[in-house]
């Protein structure tokens, strides 16, 4: 088994999962020879952001990061998508958005966030940083997670993996993931600051924002 590889830089990058479908539920995909074109999924992504009136986002992409959007005019376009017939969103019923944190290090995408993540899913990683115990535990990015445990000052973590054991992938200082999980958040912190501004004429808009970027659970 090869050794894991040292990494010396990390950053958690918060994402939100566009799908095409959730921003035009009534658009289908085309069928047949145009279907199968290798351009189709790009032309199809970008009709559907066309119709939720999207704009400024590469199509090609699936995962934006939240950075980059903070245009409050097309950020409540993207919420309204993917909110649907649930608008406005009542409090109680908000959770938040679909996506989670891609890792990222020496500038390349160690791994990103799978099915069933979200935003709330940067405390794995702040969690992780403080625990102690040498024996694996899952740290949810989801399926498929990857699992971590803790080696001194280091965090041993193991490639993606679902139904196979965990196997070491890389090992990072427990202060540099306990950093980069800040980071996050204070980008968090930020997008929710937007999402309040870009929903303002939503009853409650601070505490939807919140919500969304995954600071805080529904109650």
């Amino acid at each position: 088994m090869a050794e894991p590889e040292r990494l010396t830089e990390l950053e958690f990058d918060p994402v939100i999962e566009l799908l095409p479908s959730r921003l035009s539920p009534g658009r289908a995909y085309p069928q047949g020879p145009e279907g199968d074109d290798p351009g189709a999924p790009t032309r199809y992504a970008a009709a559907c952001m066309a119709d939720a009136g999207v704009t400024g986002i590469d199509p090609g992409v699936g995962n934006v990061p939240t950075r980059l959007l903070t245009d409050p005019a097309v950020l409540g376009r993207i919420v309204r998508a993917l909110c649907g017939e649930d608008w406005p969103p009542p409090t109680e019923s908000v959770s938040a958005l679909t996506g989670g944190v891609e890792a990222v290090g020496r500038g390349d995408t160690l791994f990103g966030p799978g099915c069933c993540a979200d935003l709330a899913d940067w405390v794995q990683w702040r969690d992780a940083a403080a625990a102690t115990g040498d024996d694996w535990r899952m740290v949810w990015i989801g399926h498929p997670w990857v699992s971590a445990r803790a080696a001194g000052g280091d965090l041993i973590v193991s490639g993606p993996h679902e139904s196979d054991p965990p196997e070491p992938r890389w090992v990072v200082n427990r202060g540099l993931v306990a950093a980069a999980a800040d980071r996050a958040r204070a980008e968090l912190e930020a997008f929710a600051d937007r999402l309040a501004a870009a929903l303002r004429d939503v009853p409650g808009a601070e505490a939807v924002g919140r919500l969304l970027a995954g600071l805080e659970k529904p109650a």
